[in-house]
């Protein structure tokens, strides 16, 4: 670009770097499958920065409403750590959100029907896959990681 004498020439470079990205992109099926690997737990905590921006990127997309300054958001787990739950579903994308420390002391470790009451009080929009189960099973927090990971790599990071 800083070599480009014109605009033409500063396209040309743009033109050339978009199709070099599009040729390295991962297929949606290789996407998918390690976008499902981003986990989030107490015993793996490697990955929060990078959930953290994934949350915050997937949230503006949506337009969803979060209260408080986005550098104080904290990440909350729907179904909580402390259940029985296998780590890997609990930690993954689709079983986290973005919320304010108020509102994650208020959360606790506490049911998802009693946090799902608490989000929508305190002003939060959960998935519409959430909003009609008082109870998460595996199978949604699946089928929500799939959404987000959809959301991610043809809306958030499209080429």
């Amino acid at each position: 670009m800083f070599n480009s004498r014109n605009t033409e020439s500063a396209v040309q470079v743009l033109r050339d770097l978009n199709r070099k990205l599009r040729d390295r992109a991962p297929d949606p099926d290789e996407f998918d499958a390690n976008f499902r690997q981003i986990v989030f737990t107490r015993g793996q905590t490697s990955q929060k920065e990078l959930i953290r921006y994934i949350l915050k990127k997937v949230q503006n997309e949506e337009g969803s409403p979060t209260v408080g300054e986005s550098d104080d958001l904290t990440i909350e787990h729907l179904i909580p750590q402390a259940s029985d739950r296998d780590e890997t579903i609990v930690g993954q994308i689709g079983n986290l959100i973005l919320v304010d420390k108020v509102t994650n002391g208020r959360l606790a470790d506490r049911r998802f029907s009693e946090k799902k009451k608490i989000l929508h009080e305190s002003g939060y929009r959960l998935p519409s896959a959430f909003t009609e189960v008082d109870d998460l099973t595996d199978e949604i927090i699946e089928e929500n990681t799939m959404r987000v990971s959809k959301l991610s790599r043809s809306k958030v990071w499209s080429i």
